[in-house]
């Protein structure tokens, strides 16, 4: 593997299990480490962390956007990518990402395909997550092409990806340039817009990200309103006008050149008139409500089906967390094994007191 060219950099906030849990899986491999701890109080991790080479604990009580922004001083190795300290990838993929983009120097960032997992109290279950990765890709020659292609037809594929340390870079700095904005997605949309804008985006049609709903998330959680609201709304012009202008500050300082103003703002507007259309369509709606059903559903068998399910599926192989591996094993045969390792992992997490 060449996980030795990749930095890992993980933000966290009053998590500390799940920060020591995402330690134990990472500093077996040759990957880089960063943590960002926004946490009011630093932590003393534990002698194996603290005396590697490989880990560097940065704590700094100031918001997640500025964290990000200085971690690229953090960064020397080749590639970096971002997660999340409740999150997975998958190391085997990790490393095609990096040969593919050592193989091909037009592109900026690379990625692969996601599951998402939950634990109930008894079982790691799982949902499906950003389907439109599968096939997905960015291979315009024009940068400014490029971030229309990307925008127009919008998939998760640049952030919690595989890029370039430049393209890290420049995305990290944009998003830390300032005070948080009051949207939760801008700052994937501005790591979006530099990522495409810088170079060709792949998704290798492998599971790579094991994305987790174990805990709320915090970019929401400190920014509620939708990307819509927020670029409607004439009250938030100068941080509209603030938001494209570190999109341009950073492509030019990495590139020496930059997408115009007038790109920038059609991109954003692509983004919002596809969030209003299907808002129209009733989509959301109607997903809310297909949610509501299954979830009855489930309390229903989950009351009821218990013992039932103990003394069959979910204990079948004499592994509790059947349903996120049962999944893997039908979708994804040829990762089962590292999945398995992660469930484990999941599984004493939320069964073993630290």
């Amino acid at each position: 593997m060449d996980l030795n060219k990749l930095t890992i950099v993980i933000p966290t906030y009053n998590r500390l299990k799940f920060i020591l849990r995402a330690l134990e899986f990472w500093h077996k491999t040759p990957v880089k480490l960063v943590i960002l701890d926004g946490s009011a109080e630093s932590t003393e991790l534990p002698d194996k962390f603290q005396d590697s080479e490989n880990i560097t604990y940065y704590h700094a009580p100031v918001s997640l956007e500025e964290r990000l922004g200085k971690s690229t001083e953090f960064v020397n190795t080749k590639y970096a990518a971002l997660i999340s300290d409740d999150e997975f990838f998958l190391p085997s993929v990790l490393s095609k990402c990096i040969q593919f983009l050592d193989e091909n120097e037009d592109y900026s960032a690379c990625k692969g395909l996601a599951v998402s997992f939950g634990w109930d109290g008894r079982i790691i279950n799982w949902k499906p997550i950003n389907k439109t990765l599968r096939g997905y890709k960015v291979v315009a020659e024009n940068p400014s092409d490029r971030i229309y292609e990307h925008f127009s037809n919008y998939a998760h594929a640049s952030f919690w990806s595989v890029q370039r340390r430049d393209v890290y870079a420049a995305s990290m700095k944009a998003v830390g340039s300032g005070p948080p904005f009051p949207a939760g997605p801008c700052a994937e949309l501005q790591v979006s817009l530099i990522t495409a804008y810088m170079g060709k985006i792949m998704i290798v049609q492998e599971l790579m990200w094991l994305r987790s709903y174990e805990n709320q998330s915090t970019w929401w959680k400190q920014a509620p309103l939708s990307i819509a609201a927020w670029w409607r709304d004439p009250a938030y012009e100068n941080q509209h006008k603030r938001f494209i202008n570190s999109v341009l500050t950073y492509a030019e300082e990495y590139c020496n050149h930059s997408p115009s103003y007038e790109e920038v703002e059609f991109a954003l507007e692509a983004i919002v008139q596809r969030a209003e259309e299907r808002l129209r369509l009733g989509v959301i709606k109607r997903k809310e409500q297909k949610r509501r059903k299954l979830f009855n559903l489930y309390v229903f068998i989950n009351k009821y089906g218990k013992i039932i399910l103990n003394n069959t599926i979910f204990y079948k192989n004499g592994y509790k967390g059947y349903s996120l591996l049962s999944h893997v094993r039908k979708a994804y045969p040829e990762k089962y094994h590292e999945v398995k390792e992660i469930a484990d992992m999941i599984y004493k997490h939320h069964t073993t007191e630290y």
